[in-house]
């Protein structure tokens, strides 16, 4: 035992790749490498093909302690191999980047997110020539040309008082910019410096190959004396601190809410008073409440906290509540069910610490909602259900939506063997997350997409034969018959296993790729799957919902207006029936 912990010692460097969040690198405890990742993309960043970050790839330790990342995506286009060789100065990676198409395609490829704070304090030499400071500045635009550390380069070596860091190759074409303040997803609320290299060309039957040494040198080796090292940190401004025992602030903003003085010590175990049959009134009150503050002792021996829920007319508008806290305890009324549970949430987000346990500030609170459709778009998976319970129970029900709609194509169903991957959810766990959103108010919307976005069906080679373009395997062909039957079958599965009131058929960007560019040609086939799949719907006697973006055209909304023509979009319009419930989806936020 004492000669492995000696051993473990003197290993200096901490390796590590998992799938999705890619390369990690410590140095003596110290986080220095923070994750990596890759994308094809289309020149001119038209369109992306594959992404690291949102698919599978298989990861293995060998016998000779190398890691292997393979992946391929649905549609046969992209494949490819990393061998990750660790040591104990750091690591060697060779790449492979393969492509299997003869559309024009690029990889960008971010090595390594480097973690500012470990390196700020130190400077940055590019193949032996001085780099720009490593410290904090200010940049006008959003390319990262502008920050930029250098020119490309083969070999990046930093030096900082943790030590030192080199990133050396046989191509050039590396480069490192800031990455602080960068509006990026992943940049956001991080400071980290990307590393890597854009624009690497790949064509058919020719893949790009490249190799990277990470080599990663201790402080104290090049500076004996120095028995501590500084890591810069930068602390996030605050305008207004919250005053300890006040309550944040309510989200959403109630119609009236009167602050009164005092606070009423709610104890260890309140008395809920609720209507027959509502035990649920309580248990949102407790999961809300619990989810932010542990329980406490009992405050007061012989007496206890009374909080009374009452059903009743309120004169207002559905989902109303209203709230009253006093000396002698809280009293909720609700207009009806929707109302009584979020007036519950509330109640127990007002909590704030008294004394050393949970107190109810006195109050007056009147509330209803201001939109009637209140939801969020949430993915499977097979970790899926315990992150959404934690999601709902700390953020979405407290902020009042009432309707999720989950995309589950990617679940094990009986119609569809052979597609399962690492992604897939199993189909009990499916039901289980159905059942627990509404006995948590909110209302489950499966969406199975059926038409675009398919490589779902295809994976692992399944179901080709139902491809628009076998080449391309991303969209279902309407015209074929063995397309409809699948569907159908699927989706009476789905209908009868999750016992939904309304269903999304996805339908947005149903010819992104694999495609002519044939506007006539998606009109053509959205006015055959349309009806087909509005009968689905019919048949089961639930509502339709889909996206919008091919019935809008260019200039009729502020981006995602994917219709083509003025002309193609009404007439996909058309196709569309008067009852179905049309879900707009946009990334600009004005």
């Amino acid at each position: 035992m004492l000669l492995a912990l000696a051993a473990a010692a003197v290993l200096n460097v901490g390796f590590k790749y998992t799938a999705a969040e890619g390369l990690s690198l410590s140095l003596q405890g110290i986080p220095i490498v923070q994750g990596s990742w890759f994308q094809y993309y289309a020149p001119g960043w038209t369109k992306g093909y594959y992404s690291s970050i949102y698919n599978p790839q298989t990861v293995t330790r060998e016998a000779d302690g190398s890691t292997v990342v393979v992946f391929r995506s649905g549609d046969g286009k992209v494949s490819g191999r990393h061998v990750y060789r660790p040591d104990q100065t750091g690591v060697t990676v060779d790449y492979e980047f393969a492509w299997h198409s003869e559309e024009p395609a690029m990889v960008e490829l971010a090595a390594g997110m480097l973690w500012a704070p470990a390196l700020t304090h130190g400077s940055i030499r590019i193949d032996g020539g001085e780099g720009r400071s490593l410290g904090k500045r200010e940049f006008q635009g959003s390319g990262f040309e502008r920050r930029t550390f250098g020119p490309t380069g083969s070999e990046f070596r930093f030096w900082a008082p943790v030590g030192e860091v080199v990133a050396s190759s046989p191509q050039k074409s590396w480069v490192c910019f800031d990455g602080r303040g960068y509006n990026q997803s992943w940049a956001q609320n991080k400071d980290l410096f990307w590393f890597g290299s854009t624009g690497v060309p790949v064509a058919k039957d020719n893949p790009a190959k490249l190799s990277l040494r990470w080599s990663l040198t201790p402080g104290q080796a090049r500076t004996a004396s120095k028995d501590r090292v500084e890591i810069a940190t930068e602390p996030r401004e605050i305008e207004v601190a919250r005053e300890v025992g006040k309550p944040l602030p309510l989200v959403p903003r109630p119609k009236y809410y009167e602050p009164r003085d005092g606070v009423l010590d709610l104890g260890q175990y309140p008395l809920i008073r609720v209507p027959q049959g509502d035990l649920q009134l309580g248990t949102e009150f407790t999961q809300t409440l619990y989810a932010r503050w542990e329980p406490e002792r009992p405050s007061r021996r012989g007496q206890q906290t009374v909080i009374e829920v009452v059903r009743e007319d309120l004169k207002l508008p559905a989902g109303a509540y209203s709230i009253e806290v006093g000396p002698s305890g809280a009293k909720v009324r609700g207009q009806d069910d929707a109302g009584l549970i979020q007036a519950m949430r509330t109640l127990a987000k007002i909590a704030v610490p008294y004394e050393g346990r949970i107190g109810l500030p006195y109050c007056r609170i009147d509330d209803w909602p201001r939109l009637e459709w209140r939801g969020v778009h949430l993915f499977v998976g097979p970790q899926a259900l315990d992150f959404h319970r934690m999601l709902v129970t700390r953020a979405l029900a407290p902020l009042g939506f009432n309707k999720i709609v989950l995309q589950c194509e990617r679940s094990d169903w009986l119609s569809t063997p052979g597609i399962q991957t690492s992604m897939t959810m199993p189909r009990r766990l499916l039901k289980a997350e159905f059942d627990y959103l509404r006995t948590r108010g909110i209302e489950p919307i499966p969406l199975i997409q059926s038409f675009g976005h398919m490589e779902w069906l295809f994976a692992n080679g399944q179901n080709r034969e139902l491809a628009f373009n076998p080449d391309v395997l991303y969209s279902v062909d309407p015209r074929k018959p063995a397309t409809r039957h699948l569907l159908s079958a699927l989706w009476d599965e789905a209908i009868e296993l999750l016992e939904p009131t309304t269903i999304h058929f996805g339908l947005d960007e149903v010819d992104m790729r694999g495609w002519p560019e044939d506007p006539a040609l998606v009109t053509e086939l959205w006015g055959i799957q349309l009806p087909f799949l509005a009968e689905i719907a019919k048949r089961h006697g639930v509502h339709m919902m889909l996206w919008g973006d091919k019935g809008l055209a260019p200039g009729e909304a502020i981006d995602a207006a994917l219709g083509d023509t003025p002309q193609d979009a009404a007439a996909r319009r058309r196709a569309i029936p008067s009852n179905a419930m049309i879900a707009d989806w946009h990334y600009k936020d004005d």
